[in-house]
């Protein structure tokens, strides 16, 4: 197994496996990939999803000098 996608395992919560595999296994793209492709494509989401959490608990639990400025406004 690929050294990353161990470090990536032992970082992660095993809480939205379940649900990113079965989101894989309606993919038909998916379908021709090798186990360690598609472990890797699955590690790459939850890292994802966790990051944005993340970022996003942060955003809403800054003190924004400015209280108006937001990234929504932003767009």
């Amino acid at each position: 197994m690929n050294i990353e996608i161990k470090k990536s395992l032992s970082v992660l919560e095993p809480g939205g496996l379940a649900r990113i595999i079965e989101m894989q296994e309606k993919d038909i793209k998916l379908v021709d990939l090798s186990y360690e492709k598609r472990l890797e494509l699955l590690l790459e989401t939850l890292i994802q999803e966790r990051e944005n959490r993340l970022i996003n608990r942060l955003i809403r639990n800054a003190y924004f000098k400015y209280p108006c400025a937001s990234l929504e406004s932003l767009d």
